[in-house]
């Protein structure tokens, strides 16, 4: 059976503890023999390679995928674009979860990180799971740090699922 990568987005209201839920989810599944990826996502518009190096003036000159490394890590730059799903399961193709930080417009799987009782109102895909404040939704749990056994259970579970 191919390994597929279960991808998560993490999404709530700016500060509102994306960052750090995703830092335990990924030490507490990781010591259960998990293997974790993660992808920030940023609606700024920045530039991540440097102009004149020598990265840059591969994707300068045409490059579609370009990539750097040293003997520690290695960098991947591209213009192939996010939502290229094959490029994405290439990527994390070794990873059983993959958290998304702050990509509200996927289509993927939610974990909705409560910081107040308000919802925003312009995420796409279905909420799976509430962490942090409680939020009533029906049929979406709720899960905060005291119950974060239950919750990696949970992500098992829901990776081992059709969703």
């Amino acid at each position: 059976m191919k390994k597929t990568p279960f991808f998560v987005g993490i999404v709530g209201h700016k500060k509102s503890g994306k960052t750090s839920l995703i830092e335990i989810l990924t030490k507490e599944l990781k010591s259960r023999g998990h293997i974790i990826g993660t992808i920030k996502s940023t609606f700024h518009d920045l530039e991540f390679d440097t102009p004149g190096k020598d990265t840059h003036r591969h994707r300068m000159a045409g490059s579609a995928v370009t990539m750097i490394k040293s003997s520690r890590e290695l960098a991947v730059f591209t213009g192939l674009g996010y939502e290229d799903e094959g490029f994405k399961n290439d990527i994390f193709r070794k990873c059983d979860f993959v958290f998304i930080e702050g990509d509200t417009h996927s289509g993927y799987p939610k974990i909705y990180v409560a910081d107040d009782n308000k919802l925003r109102d312009d995420i796409n895909g279905k909420i799976v799971a509430v962490w942090g404040k409680q939020i009533e939704l029906e049929g979406v749990p709720n899960f905060n740090l005291s119950s974060i056994d239950d919750f990696c259970v949970f992500l098992q579970t829901l990776k081992n699922s059709d969703l």
